[in-house]
């Protein structure tokens, strides 16, 4: 089985990947590809500065995980 790369900045594999924000407190998903956050943020933001910066959308609370999968096929 093929591991996929490490990414730490939203530039990384060319942000050919998929992102899964999760509430560590309400346990709230989304996914999202880094474009969009991109587009706000900057490339060169990392995955770190973004956590740190996210708010959850049900409850509030500043709590993120955020995890890294391969793009979705289409």
């Amino acid at each position: 089985m093929r591991r996929f790369p490490i990414v730490d900045k939203l530039s990384d594999e060319y942000g050919e990947y998929c992102l899964r924000i999760t509430c560590a407190k309400c346990r709230n998903v989304r996914q999202t590809a880094p474009h969009p956050l991109a587009k706000k943020f900057g490339w060169n933001m990392t995955l770190e500065q973004l956590r740190k910066r996210l708010r959850c959308s049900h409850c509030g609370a500043k709590d993120a995980v955020i995890d890294v999968s391969p793009p979705k096929l289409r």
